[in-house]
Order: C-alpha cells, then structure tokens, then sequence
C-alpha cells in the first residue's frame, strides 16, 4: 500500500523556467492523495529558505507533510508551528559538514587548481564563512570531465562526496544523500519500502530510485539517461510526459494499483 510519496522538485513537480506553478493534473492528483491520508515530501537540492520561494510559486492546493532541502536537511509541517526542523538530525549533520569542510582545505585547493584550466567555464560559489560549497559548469558534458579529474585527485577525503544535478556540484560529507535521508524519514515513520513512491530525473535523484528506500520508483520523460537507466533496471516506470505533468501520471498509475481488487 503507498503510504508515502517523495518527489524531487525541479525537474520533477515543475520543469526549469523560474517561478512555475503547479500543473492543474498535478494539483488534481495530490489532493486526491492527500485526501486518502498519503504523505507527501519534497526531497530536493535546494537549499530550505530556496524551496520555500519556490513553492511560493507552486501553490499547491495542499503542502508537503515533509521537506528534505539540500539533499540532507529534514523538516515536518505542524499545523499550528508552521515548518519545524529535525533538531538532531539537522544539528548532526551539519557538524558532520562542518568537521569535513574544515578539514578539506587542502583537497579544495587541489580542485581550485584543477578548474584554474576552465576559466570562465567552472566557477566555484563560496558560503558566508568563504568555504567552496557548489562548483558551476558551463555544460553537463564539461562537469562530467570534471567529476573524472576530481575523483583522482590527491589526498581525496574519505568522507568527502558531491551531489550533482544539472551543471552543478553540490559538496558534501558521503553520509548524506537523498536515499540516506529519505530512509531516516521512512525509520520515523515506521514505512517499508515497498509502502514508498519516489520519483526524481537526475543525477542526484538516483539514491532514491535503486530500489532500496523505495520499491516504486519513476521519472518523468525529460529525466536524464541515467537515471531512465536505473528506473528501467529497478522495472520501475517511466512517464511519456514531462516534469509535473510525467508525475502526476506516475502517482496516478501507482496509487490506483492499489484500488483494483
């Protein structure tokens, strides 16, 4: 039975132009879910007060039971306190990324050096304290000669990882991914994966789509190849429409499986 539906944000509920909305299907859908006591969270890799703009513009007829921001951040909706972060999960991880940031200095001059040979192709964006947080390509087929380069790196932290979508590189600590933070969620709520719906389309959706957190997985039709790959791989299922409208047909198709008798 689908208990829990998780779905990425851009993309996925809404495609790439800034300030979409929600796609009338889409709306239709998740009311009708929400109407049958089925939770909803965002799992995405925006960052908190970033996802919050954006479903400003969403306007969905109802909102997530749970966001997941920055591929690692988990926050529940109360009613009466509005979003309410996971203190200890939050507090943890973010000690976690502070310990190997500080840590990492070395290994971020290893990967400033690297993209000193792409200027003005690669850039990377610094936080408030000037520690490198995203690395920017001009082009996807650039970042993967990069994703290379970086992974043969010198001194190559044990905990250090990134998640990537789109022409962006999000460095992180290797215990946090979507999957892994989406299986801390299911634990709370005491789900199976086989009571979980997550669909996603790129690079940093795939920790969600293997089958393990969940047992129903999809992607919308403009998802990238790998991740159509491991949807395949998993006989999940794969939209013929596009971002929000590809995913209401998917929510659509797996809650009504379970309405035939």
């Amino acid at each position: 039975m689908l208990k829990l539906l998780t779905t990425d944000f851009d993309g996925t509920s809404v495609g790439y132009t800034p300030h979409e909305s929600c796609v009338d299907v889409l709306a239709v859908v998740l009311e009708k879910i929400h109407r049958d006591g089925i939770l909803w969270s965002i799992c995405t890799g925006r960052d908190f007060l970033f996802l919050l703009e954006g479903l400003e513009y969403f306007n969905s007829p109802v909102l997530p039971d749970y966001l997941i921001t920055s591929e690692r951040h988990l926050y529940s909706y109360d009613q009466s306190k509005g979003w309410q972060p996971c203190v200890d999960w939050n507090q943890h991880c973010d000690h976690l990324h502070e310990e190997l940031f500080k840590n990492s200095g070395s290994f971020f001059e290893e990967i400033k050096n690297l993209i000193f040979q792409y200027q003005g192709n690669v850039s990377i964006l610094e936080n408030h304290a000037g520690i490198p947080e995203i690395l920017e390509a001009t082009n996807e087929e650039l970042l993967d000669e990069l994703v290379k380069q970086i992974y043969s790196l010198p001194g190559y932290p044990a905990d250090f990882s990134f998640q990537r979508s789109g022409i962006y590189l999000r460095f992180c600590h290797s215990n946090y991914d979507k999957g892994k933070v989406l299986s801390e969620l299911s634990s709370r709520l005491s789900l199976q994966p086989k009571n979980i719906l997550t669909i996603g389309d790129h690079y940093n959706d795939l920790s969600m789509l293997d089958g393990k957190v969940a047992t129903m997985v999809a992607c919308p039709a403009n998802a990238h190849d790998e991740v159509k790959k491991i949807v395949q791989k998993v006989h999940g299922r794969i939209s013929q429409y596009q971002a929000g409208e590809g995913t209401a047909e998917v929510i659509e198709f797996y809650h009504e499986q379970f309405k035939k008798p």
